[in-house]
């Protein structure tokens, strides 16, 4: 999904403005407190939930303008990067296993979610390290991640449905659990075959 990609950049772009009075790394680890918040709010529930989505939505757009404001300062290095992924790893299982873990999550789907995205994840930068460049290639990339998480957490606040699946409950967040385990684990197969061919090159 390179074009999400390049979208997300000149979004970045467009509004870090108001954000290059402070540093990337100041900007980045305040990604990862509203993040953390968000797991925290997700796992409480209730009219909490507004304030979750709100703070995903916060996290989502200072991490896409920290990187940003690093190019604009020309203070990008080798160690922010690092340090970003470090904060995007803590920020997805906070926010997933927040969700999770929550009254109409469930514990078992999680470990799946989670396993998917984090998968997804080191894969991407895997092919990095090998010298093939990072892959972003599937439908599971943070961009498209973080979208379909405030989409379905909407749903969940508007309209909090439980129905029995022959035995099995399913809510908008056990639903979107579902989508992030399947999505991370096809997303993660999708580079894994990616690599072995442009390795075979």
């Amino acid at each position: 999904m390179a074009d999400t990609k390049r979208r997300g950049e000149n979004f970045a772009e467009a509004v870090s403005g108001p954000f290059m009075r402070f540093s990337p790394n100041s900007i980045s680890v305040s990604s990862l407190i509203l993040a953390l918040a968000a797991g925290l709010f997700f796992y409480i529930g209730n009219y909490y939930l507004v304030i979750a989505v709100l703070f995903v939505a916060l996290s989502a757009l200072f991490d896409a303008v920290d990187g940003q404001v690093a190019r604009a300062k020309n203070l990008a290095s080798k160690r922010g990067d690092y340090i970003d992924h470090v904060i995007d790893r803590y920020s997805d299982i906070a926010i997933i296993t927040g969700i999770g873990l929550s009254h109409p999550g469930n514990a078992v789907i999680l470990a799946f979610a989670l396993s998917g995205v984090l998968l997804t994840s080191y894969l991407g930068t895997q092919a990095q390290a090998i010298g093939l460049g990072r892959d972003y290639e599937g439908i599971m990339g943070r961009a498209n991640r973080l979208i379909i998480i405030i989409l379905f957490s909407i749903v969940q606040i508007i309209l909090p449905f439980s129905y029995s699946l022959y035995g099995f409950p399913v809510t908008p967040f056990i639903l979107l659990l579902l989508v992030l385990a399947v999505g991370g684990h096809l997303t993660a197969l999708r580079r894994i075959s990616r690599t072995f061919r442009r390795l075979n090159q």
